[in-house]
């Protein structure tokens, strides 16, 4: 038996189907990318929606200075969204997160260092 010409199509409409039935709709996937010289003032690393919320899944953050750390909303005083992270000089921080860090409704996600220095963040997840 031949598979239908849109045979892939078909799996994913129906994939997206199963997904929108359990949670409601269809999320807002993001990939963000940041560069700085200098995030010791909070850098914005994925501007708020608004009446959504940002949830990050996975993080990468990279320095080539011995630096701090910290994920924070954008709000009057920051919510901060973790612990803070230490780094040595020249150092790479992976993670997947099983449980979604969720960032208030409609705040943007940023980050702050303790000092200048060369930082990359890459966030991803996804807006709902």
């Amino acid at each position: 038996m031949a598979l239908p010409a849109d045979f892939n199509g078909i799996i994913k409409t129906t994939l997206a189907a199963i997904y929108n039935a359990i949670n409601g709709s269809d999320p807002d996937n993001f990939q963000a990318t940041i560069n700085s010289a200098d995030a010791s003032s909070a850098t914005q690393v994925k501007a708020g929606v608004a009446s959504k919320s940002i949830y990050i899944t996975d993080l990468i953050i990279s320095t080539d200075t011995a630096l701090n750390f910290k994920l924070q909303d954008n709000t009057g005083t920051p919510v901060v969204l973790g612990n803070k992270l230490y780094f040595p000089a020249v150092s790479i921080f992976s993670k997947s997160f099983k449980t979604p860090i969720k960032v208030a409704t409609g705040k943007d996600l940023n980050i702050l260092a303790s000092g200048a220095g060369n930082v990359t963040v890459i966030a991803t997840g996804y807006v709902k």
